[in-house]
């Protein structure tokens, strides 16, 4: 598994919204699911989502102007 996506379920997972389930495998397998937790968020997701889909031109701009304004500093800034 690819890094960064392990980093950010083992994040989701100290944070209580994701829970992980290890398999004595070979290959080791872990799977993910959504907790509890997470129940509310059935309800806020799909308004989120809708707001993100009618700004995705401006939320871009946005990404494309920090981006410029941004290339020149280092990574750990």
């Amino acid at each position: 598994m690819d890094r960064v996506p392990t980093l950010a379920l083992r994040n989701l997972e100290r944070e209580g919204p994701v829970g992980r389930t290890v398999h004595a495998t070979v290959p080791p397998k872990a799977e993910y699911e959504l907790t509890p937790a997470t129940g509310e968020s059935h309800e806020t997701l799909p308004r989120l989502t809708d707001w993100a889909e009618g700004h995705r031109v401006r939320i871009a701009g946005s990404r494309a102007a920090y981006d410029t304004g941004h290339a020149r500093e280092p990574a750990d800034a």
